[in-house]
């Protein structure tokens, strides 16, 4: 007799199936009834779990949310901070850098989804452009307290707001993420993120 699983388990096991189709086959192939393919159930448990497409799509950004944010803080917390003044910044910066690309370019399928669902997010708009928001701000969550920790382990303070560093810290790499998943260039793209480490350590001022 098989388990029965419980509402928020279900969901879990529908998102993840969506994830599945979407890596696969892009974000247009996530229909219900593709779902329910995936995931081995009828119609009707899809549409007792969920509205509509959206909702299955919010709740597929949910997991990647989670994900990301988890990956990017256990690579950012595995960086030793140490040193003092702008130099031990630039360094430790560029090493947590390498640690989030490393995992980007583990996961490239999971990259091009996050995109996806982004813009899909966006031009939905409406209740819907939150999912997007929620994707950025669980990015500025794992990278703000990196760059905290960055300015005390190192005697250092920052000239600009730690959340104004988050935010282009991070459109930086998006640009430089969805760059390398065009032409796979890790060579160049190793190069833009020596430049993004120099522009970090510019905005540190020795205590």
């Amino acid at each position: 007799m098989p388990t029965r699983l419980s509402a928020d388990e279900r969901r879990r096991q529908l998102a993840d199936a969506g994830l599945a189709l979407a890596v696969d086959h892009g974000i247009a192939a996530v229909t219900v009834r593709g779902i329910a393919e995936r995931a081995d159930v009828s119609l009707g448990i899809v549409h007792y779990c969920f509205a509509n497409k959206d909702a299955v799509v919010g709740a597929m950004a949910d997991v990647l949310i989670t994900e990301l944010g988890e990956a990017v803080s256990a690579a950012l917390d595995a960086v030793p901070r140490a040193g003092e003044g702008p130099s031990a910044v630039r360094d430790t910066v560029r090493r947590g850098l390498s640690a989030l690309w490393d995992a980007i370019e583990r996961t490239p399928e999971r990259q091009i989804l996050t995109y996806e669902i982004t813009a899909y997010a966006v031009r939905a708009a409406g209740p819907h452009r939150s999912i997007a928001e929620r994707q950025y701000r669980a990015m500025d969550d794992a990278t703000a307290p990196f760059l905290t920790d960055v300015a005390a382990a190192t005697a250092t303070t920052w000239s600009v707001p730690v959340p104004v560093m988050s935010r282009s810290i991070l459109a930086t790499l998006d640009g430089v993420v969805l760059r390398w998943l065009v032409d796979r260039d890790s060579h160049s793209a190793a190069i833009e993120l020596d430049a993004l480490a120099d522009r970090v350590a510019a905005w540190a001022v020795a205590r």
